[in-house]
């Protein structure tokens, strides 16, 4: 898992980030992207994205998109995902929450439909998520 240093930022708080690409990449429109899984903590806040690289589907609500999540050999989970303002990333609806459930899992499978595209799946090794969670945990000063 690709790791960035904490850093102070310019209004005196901290930032750590964590990144890790998809196993595989997938078609959108006429190219591929291959999705990059993020976990941060910024000005206290823990966000769980993925940057999928294109535009999701439209759906009911403009900033909000249906993923499916698969963790290990258990069944799926859906979930509603708000959009980045530069519409290439998905954001957790509840980073702590997620970031914990990583930590406990081997394998993350991200299912999203890009915008004019087939559904997609996108699988992440997250095998060792736990001994990186410990940073974030402590620069967002979770509670137990």
């Amino acid at each position: 898992m690709g790791a960035r240093r904490p850093q102070r930022l310019r209004d005196g708080s901290r930032m750590v980030e964590f990144e890790l690409r998809a196993e595989n990449s997938v078609p959108v429109w006429r190219h591929r992207v291959h999705p990059i899984l993020s976990v941060r903590c910024l000005s206290g806040v823990t966000d769980v994205f993925v940057r999928v690289g294109w535009a999701a589907s439209v759906e009911e609500y403009a900033d909000r998109h249906t993923v499916r999540l698969g963790f290990d050999d258990e069944g799926e989970i859906l979930q509603q995902w708000i959009d980045s303002d530069d519409y290439k990333a998905l954001f957790a609806p509840d980073g702590v929450a997620l970031a914990r459930r990583l930590a406990r899992a081997r394998t993350l499978r991200f299912g999203f439909t890009p915008f004019n595209a087939s559904p997609t799946v996108v699988t992440f090794n997250v095998s060792g998520f736990d001994a990186v969670i410990q940073s974030v945990a402590r620069t967002c000063r979770w509670k137990p």
